[in-house]
């Protein structure tokens, strides 16, 4: 849940708009590699799920911690 966390805050701090780091908010390369890393960590977790539950219903578990972390992420941020 931690890196699903750390994902979700990587891709709400890439936006300039809603960042807290000036050097975000001003350079292009900063927030399209949050971004990447971003995407990376999702489908980093998806795959450990995914390993460990099967793909029938790692997917779902996955949909659903990822809820449940964006909602926390949410709330926090």
């Amino acid at each position: 849940m931690s890196l699903l966390f750390a994902a979700c805050a990587l891709l709400y701090q890439a936006d300039e708009r809603r960042s807290s780091f000036e050097f975000v908010k001003t350079s292009r390369r900063s927030r399209l590699w949050m971004r990447a890393v971003a995407v990376a960590v999702f489908l980093l977790t998806l795959m450990m799920i995914a390993s460990l539950r099967g793909w029938e219903l790692g997917i779902q578990t996955w949909l659903g911690v990822f809820s449940f972390v964006f909602v926390i992420a949410v709330v926090c941020m």
